[in-house]
């Protein structure tokens, strides 16, 4: 069936072939590489493996902690500045409100927070030492400590690094390589806990720790010490915070360090950090508050010394309790009004205090005291704002300095809330007057109904509301104090842990890098094999002449069989071996190629050396092994290689022929002693003038007369794109067999062999490959395909030369294997 196909690929040649059969091309190449090449596969992955392996033991382990924190709000101060927000936009024409949030991650990740948690858990302090594979750190578990001494210098701007290592329990030797920031060279040996003087300023000392084994003897630890703020910076580099969700005020911080333990308590003390500055801030607003109202309410209670004063020294001069009881309901109406007067003047005397403070320069960088008597929930919002952003700016500028913008543009806006607050502040004076006025209105008619009442009435009156100003103003200032205390004493922190500090294995891992090393140990092979592919230009499958070429493939000639790669006669009478297998399915399908009498068949190669007169050879035994008279003709005038194969004592044969020497043709027929049915006729020796004699009417005879006598006839002729003589000849032929050797014949050769084949230049072509991979099965006997690794062992030699007697000539030359000794011939 595979042969009845081929022969309708010959009649309906297929120039483009589909994509399913390029990927079917992929898959099988894919499958061959490894076969073939598995040894390399499992080198190189045995290879990466072991470096991965060395890669994961030299490589520090990374810890990663989280932490996650909920940000608590004044949901009091909030609601309110969310109901007057509305009022405060109409009063300065913008918003001023901040993202809260943002700014809480911005404090978390600023160096001064980072140099408290830097000092509170010495991490400027390190330990480590070299294990066998990797550095080991060490953080509370230190077995030394050193402990550095300064004088005329800030103790936190010291840099050294010490190598220690302990003789024996009381002395160790000692190699200082770096103080503060230059290099040194001091070594030397001391006694634990004695001071070592490194010069005028610096000294320290080492000291064995509870932690300290006597097999941390003669092993060297590297003791370091840097800069406080350094270290801060590198932990802020090393720190990360983001928000969990935008809807919920969640932050989620991590940090990585290469100890467990140090990266969980650096968590810890840091959210510890936040919340104490979180609560001195509010402590601060407290005490400004405290002493804004101790302030006002001795104020406020000499003034109502005064005013007890003048009231007791106005009823002892008057008889108003007589006087009330004639007033009745009058009097009752007057007092209601008097008292919304006296509200609202109280109110007033508090919101000019606070203008006041305001607008005193001095206090211009003071907080400002909240929560002091003014009603309307908008500025108290705004005054809340205010303190907030005068305590972010004062930590940035702490951080990062005037000139930062984000400090100038914090400012302007605080600069903006204060001119804000002064508006709303006058616009509340403005509103308290007009109801200070209608109220003063309403109690004017009310008195002007009682004006018959006596004069002393009068004056109690007015003293009397100065007295109730004094007393509400005075009892509401104590409150606010009280409040103030209680607030001061419950001070919440402002985050809340949601989840406490977690630890997770950052790397290395284990399985990502065995993983790692399985990938590239199977890549690398892979990779350079199919770049070896990819820049091959040389024959490889059957599928390269089917993609490229509509010249059918009559059969496929596997490699010779190991220790016979020398031998030009392979196939016998009864072998069983690959070869000779493939040149009985060869000579099988050659039938199909030949109709009616036809029986000459020219063997033909692009070039030396891919084995045309091994297959010409070979094909004559497998037919005369069949039973079918068989004749060999070596018609390669010029290198005759197939005649030196079969016979060595240089008889007389073609050339004699050709030049008319000899005109009995059963003369220069010569039997092989191999087979009874085949014979040969040897090109004897190498003429002057080859093509002219092809050019003459003696092959013609010759192959005429072969006809008559034998079944088949097997002409080996010279290499197409070498020399004109297998054109020549071609004209006798039936069958014209081009072959190719796999992994010798280069593919720009194809369009050469195309052309042969559209112009009817070889009659009736058809493909031969030889030297194909074989690939030995598992389960015994081979097979052979397509694969990598060629193989050449045809070992032709070619030489061509021309030169019609004027001793000049060139030649093509290939020894064994594809790349032999050059073989020349002279005319």
């Amino acid at each position: 069936m595979e042969n009845l196909q081929q022969i309708q690929n010959v009649q309906n040649p297929q120039p483009n072939k589909n994509q399913d059969s390029e990927s079917t091309i992929s898959l099988r190449d894919l499958v061959f590489i490894v076969i073939n090449n598995w040894y390399w596969f499992a080198l190189s992955i045995f290879v990466c493996l072991l470096i991965a392996g060395i890669i994961f033991k030299t490589k520090p382990k990374e810890y990663e902690c989280r932490s996650t924190i909920m940000v608590r709000q004044d949901s009091n101060n909030r609601n309110g500045y969310m109901r007057n927000m509305d009022a405060i936009l109409n009063n300065v024409g913008e918003n001023f409100g901040t993202n809260l949030l943002e700014n809480e991650m911005y404090l978390m990740k600023s160096s001064p927070l980072a140099k408290n948690v830097v000092t509170k858990l010495n991490l400027h302090q390190m330990c480590d030492r070299k294990g066998l594979f990797t550095k080991i750190s060490y953080y509370n578990d230190r077995p030394l400590e050193m402990k550095v001494f300064t004088q005329n210098t800030d103790f936190t701007d010291v840099n050294i690094n010490v190598k220690v290592t302990p003789i024996d329990k009381s002395r160790y030797n000692y190699e200082v390589t770096t103080v503060s920031g230059g290099t040194s060279k001091n070594k030397g040996t001391a006694y634990f806990t004695d001071p070592v003087s490194l010069n005028n300023y610096i000294s320290f000392t080492i000291d064995k720790t509870q932690f300290f084994r006597d097999k941390d003897i003669n092993v060297t630890y590297n003791l370091s010490e840097c800069p406080v703020m350094a270290k801060a910076y590198q932990l802020v580099r090393r720190m990360n915070v983001s928000r969990l969700n935008k809807n919920a005020d969640v932050i989620v911080i991590t940090y990585s360090d290469n100890n467990e333990q140090r990266a969980k308590e650096t968590i810890t003390a840091l959210v510890e950090a936040y919340n104490e500055d979180g609560i001195n801030d509010k402590n601060l607003i407290a005490q400004k508050t405290e002493q804004f109202v101790s302030e006002r309410i001795a104020l406020i209670s000499g003034e109502l010394e005064d005013v007890d004063s003048k009231v007791a020294q106005v009823k002892r001069s008057s008889g108003l309790p007589e006087i009330y009881n004639a007033s009745g309901l009058l009097q009752q109406t007057g007092t209601r009004y008097s008292d919304e007067v006296t509200g609202l003047e109280a109110e007033l005397i508090m919101i000019n205090d606070i203008k006041n403070y305001l607008t005193d320069p001095s206090n211009k960088e003071e907080l400002l005291p909240g929560n002091v008597g003014i009603s309307d929930a908008g500025v108290q919002s705004m005054i809340h704002q205010y303190n907030s952003q005068l305590l972010q700016y004062q930590k940035m500028l702490k951080s990062a300095g005037p000139n930062n913008p984000g400090v100038r543009q914090l400012l302007q806006q605080m600069e903006s809330n204060r001119n804000a607050i002064l508006a709303a502040i006058d616009n509340l004076i403005s509103s308290v007057n007009i109801r200070l006025r209608s109220a003063k209105s309403q109690l004017s008619r009310a008195q002007g109904q009682i004006s018959a009442l006596p004069t002393q009435s009068k004056a109690v009156e007015e003293v009397q509301r100065q007295q109730k100003i004094k007393e509400e103003l005075f009892l509401y200032l104590l409150s606010k104090r009280e409040e103030n205390a209680m607030n001061l004493a419950i001070t919440v922190a402002n985050a809340k842990i949601v989840e406490p500090a977690v630890r997770s294995n950052l790397g290395p891992h284990l399985s990502m890098h065995i993983l790692v090393g399985l990938i590239c140990g199977a890549a690398i092979p892979a990779l350079v094999m199919f770049c070896i592919s990819f820049f091959n230009v040389k024959l490889r499958t059957k599928f390269d002449i089917e993609k490229a070429l509509t010249i059918p493939v009559l059969g496929e000639i596997p490699q010779k069989p190991e220790g016979r790669e020398n031998d030009e006669i392979i196939v016998t009478a009864n072998g069983t071996d690959v070869v000779t297998e493939a040149f009985r399915i060869l000579h099988s399908n050659i039938p199909f190629f030949l109709k009616g009498d036809q029986k000459v068949i020219q063997t033909v190669s692009t070039v030396p050396g891919e084995g045309k007169s091994f297959v010409a050879l070979n094909l004559a035994l497998s037919l005369a092994y069949l039973g079918k008279k068989t004749i060999l003709v070596d018609c390669d005038f010029r290198k005759r290689s197939l005649s030196k194969t079969i016979d060595r004592h240089n008889r007389q044969g073609l050339i004699h022929y050709m030049l008319g020497k000899e005109e009995d043709l059963t003369k220069i027929i010569m039997h092989s002693e191999t087979s009874p049915c085949l014979d040969y006729i040897v090109c004897e020796k190498t003429p002057p003038n080859a093509t002219q004699l092809l050019l003459g009417d003696k092959m013609d005879i010759l192959v005429a007369y072969l006809r008559e006598h034998y079944d088949y006839i097997i002409l080996d002729s010279t290499p197409a794109q070498i020399v004109a003589d297998a054109s020549i000849i071609n004209h006798c032929a039936d069958l014209t067999t081009y072959v190719m050797r796999v992994g010798y014949l280069n593919k720009s050769s194809f369009p050469f062999i195309q052309e042969l084949n559209d112009k009817n230049k070889f009659k009736n072509m058809a493909i031969i490959m030889t030297d194909v991979p074989v690939i030995k099965h598992r389960y015994g006997g081979y097979g052979y395909g397509y694969g990598y690794g060629y193989g050449y062992g045809y070992g032709y030699g070619y030489g061509y030369g021309y030169g019609y007697g004027y001793g000049y000539g060139y030649g093509y030359g290939d020894g064994e294997g594809d790349g032999g000794k050059k073989k020349k011939k002279e005319s």
